[in-house]
Formats: C-alpha cells, sequence, structure tokens
C-alpha cells in the first residue's frame, strides 16, 4: 500500500503491456495465452483503482495477481516492437521503462492490428471491448483507444515530447530499433527505417 501513485501507474501499464504482448507474441502457446489474458482482466480491473486508492486491499491483490500472471506469461515467449521501442528509448533517450510502455503501448497495438489482430481481440475480451458488429481489425484498434483513456485517468504521459524526448533524436532512435532483438521478432517484420519513422514520429 505505500507504493507511491506514480510508480502504481508506471509499473501497472508495464504489466499490462507484458499481458497484451504475449497473448500475440510470434512463440505464445496455451499457457502464456492463458496466464496473458487472466492478467489483462485483472489489471485492466484493477490498476486505476490501485493509482487513485492505494489503500484499498482488494484492488492491490488483484493487481498484484495480474502482474504476477503478466511475468509468467513473459517468461516464455518472445517480445515485440512494443518493448523493443521501450528499450530504444531508455537506452538512447533515458525514458523510464513504465513511461515509455505508456507511450508506446496504443502505437504498438495500431502498427500490428493487422498482423495478429485475432489475436488482439482475444485481449479485447479480457477488457471488456463489445464486439458491436466490428471488424477484428477495428476490435484491435479499440484497445489502443481503452488504453488512451486508462494512461488519462493514471496521469501518464501520452507523448514522447512529455516525456522529455527531443524530435530531432528520433531518426537516431529509429536506426537503432532495427538492431534491438526484441524489434526484430516482432510479429509483423520490421526492417527499414522507411517504417520505425513514421512509428516513433506518430508518437511524438
Amino acid at each position: 500500500t505505500n507504493l507511491p501513485p506514480e510508480m502504481t501507474a508506471a509499473t501497472g501499464i508495464n504489466a499490462l503491456a507484458h499481458c497484451i504482448e504475449a497473448v500475440y507474441s510470434k512463440t505464445r502457446n496455451p499457457l502464456s495465452t492463458s496466464a496473458a489474458l487472466r492478467g489483462i482482466f485483472h489489471i485492466n480491473s484493477s490498476l486505476a483503482s490501485c493509482y487513485r486508492n492505494g489503500e484499498d486491499l482488494g484492488a492491490r491483490n488483484e493487481m498484484q495477481l495480474g502482474a504476477h500472471l503478466a511475468g509468467a506469461s513473459l517468461a516464455t515467449v518472445s517480445m515485440g516492437i512494443h518493448h523493443g521501442t521501450g528499450h530504444v528509448l531508455g537506452g538512447t533517450a533515458g525514458v523510464p521503462h513504465g513511461i515509455a510502455n505508456g507511450i508506446v503501448l496504443p502505437h504498438a497495438i495500431r502498427f500490428n492490428a493487422d498482423t495478429v489482430a485475432p489475436q488482439l481481440v482475444l485481449s479485447a475480451e479480457a477488457m471488456g471491448i463489445v464486439r458491436n458488429g466490428r471488424s477484428d481489425v477495428e476490435i484491435a484498434l479499440k484497445i489502443a483507444d481503452q488504453i488512451y483513456t486508462l494512461i488519462d485517468q493514471l496521469g501518464l504521459p501520452h507523448r514522447l515530447r512529455d516525456a522529455g524526448v527531443d524530435r530531432s533524436i528520433l531518426p537516431k532512435l529509429a536506426r537503432n530499433m532495427l538492431e534491438n532483438t526484441a524489434v526484430r521478432n516482432n510479429p509483423k517484420s520490421v526492417t527499414s527505417v522507411s517504417q520505425t519513422l513514421p512509428y516513433l514520429e506518430a508518437m511524438w
């Protein structure tokens, strides 16, 4: 209960990102997917409450379970562009990992949506998103919208500029991303700065 709200927010969004990326990982398996989807459910249900009231033990317990499932799910699968971007932002631009996760997550979902839409639909269902006649890709993109709402509730920055990243280093970040193992393992192939630079510019 003593974890400060800003740390609760940053680590919580990191755990949610772990789960979502595990669900659509190239090396996903039934056990990792099951753990990740359950983790998404618990984190989505409790994180905002934990942020608002750290003394809410019910929410803290649910968030702790979600975070544990996030670690368990990602331990056996490869990461993708989301965490790869976070690694590059931390190593090159000094952005704290949890803050980077919040900024990057909606953009990584949008980037991958046309390749892993069926897997993202599973994540959407775990977040309580109703289909309402939407296509798989439309549902996948709806996750990004819901995460923006959560980020607002958690007081986290939406944009790289709000995290102190100067626009002039975006080309360097874009090049560095191509050397990152997690980016190379992304389910949608990432091979060119012509992909990574617009992706970063969208989040700046």
